[in-house]
């Protein structure tokens, strides 16, 4: 997993290997004003949403960096949002980096308003049961 691909077809090789066609995907050249903004409000959304997962846990917050390139920024957050599958795989299949970045705002700023409402201990076995759930997660990619 470095890259991302769509796999255009696939057949068995002579060993019983899959062998595929694949396409690799990018996503398109951005150059909005507005993704530094984006940027900025993600790292302050996403800042608030972990201290509080980890608080009501009971966990202190380590220092960590988010990436500053909007493109690695949009996938780290993709991958620990904490949404169903299809929901995520979606925004992994995207390329269009300023959306991508849109909607994981809103669904920063959706998820915080849930968790700062609910119970420790609801939002404590929540957490538990999106961790199993995502244990057997396969891409469709």
């Amino acid at each position: 997993g470095v890259r991302r691909f769509k796999l255009l077809e696939s057949f068995t090789g002579e060993d019983a290997y899959l062998i595929g066609n694949v396409e690799m995907l990018n996503d398109d050249p951005f150059d909005s004003p507005e993704i530094p903004r984006l940027m900025d409000k993600i790292e302050s959304l996403f800042r608030q949403y972990f201290e509080i997962l980890l608080a009501q846990t009971g966990m202190d917050l380590p220092e960590f960096n988010l990436p500053r390139d909007p493109e690695e920024l949009s996938f780290v957050i993709a991958a620990v949002l904490d949404s169903d599958n299809e929901f995520r795989q979606s925004l992994l299949e995207m390329t269009d980096t300023h959306c991508r970045l849109a909607i994981e705002s809103e669904r920063l700023e959706a998820e915080l308003s849930q968790i700062k409402t609910a119970p420790p201990q609801v939002l404590y076995e929540q957490t538990m049961i999106d961790a199993e759930r995502r244990k057997d997660f396969h891409s469709r990619n």
